[in-house]
């Protein structure tokens, strides 16, 4: 039982730690996927920087473990267009690690935070 909390602190702090660097990459560092071919009727700085906030809350939420289930869905929708964009675009290096990530978010869908989190916290108050 000790190692599904632990398993789950490292997976949930992985994928958040991932999306931290890559909202911050997109909102201070110009880190910029090529948006402009998929989103083509919305100016490129803005969807960067929704994309980059979306990104950013995720990547909070998740490495904190508040509202991690429902932080996890959201996390595998995204990853999911991300895949179907990559795909789209022909990038399979891309698509094959957000395919790694989608997995990980649908386990922190699923599953949750499993305790050592700001939800199991709350829960016992």
């Amino acid at each position: 039982m000790e190692n599904e909390k632990f398993g789950m602190l490292f997976l949930r702090l992985g994928l958040g730690i991932v999306f931290l660097w890559a909202g911050i990459g997109k909102l201070f560092f110009g880190a910029a996927p090529p948006v402009d071919s998929i989103i083509t009727f919305v100016p490129v700085t803005y969807t960067l920087f929704a994309l980059g906030l979306v990104e950013f809350v995720l990547g909070v939420l998740l490495i904190f473990g508040l509202l991690t289930k429902i932080a996890g869905w959201f996390t595998a929708a995204l990853l999911l267009v991300f895949v179907v964009a990559g795909l789209y675009l022909g990038m399979l290096s891309t698509v094959m690690s957000n395919v790694g990530l989608f997995g990980a978010a649908l386990a922190v869908a699923l599953i949750g935070s499993k305790g050592m989190s700001l939800d199991d916290l709350l829960a016992k108050k």
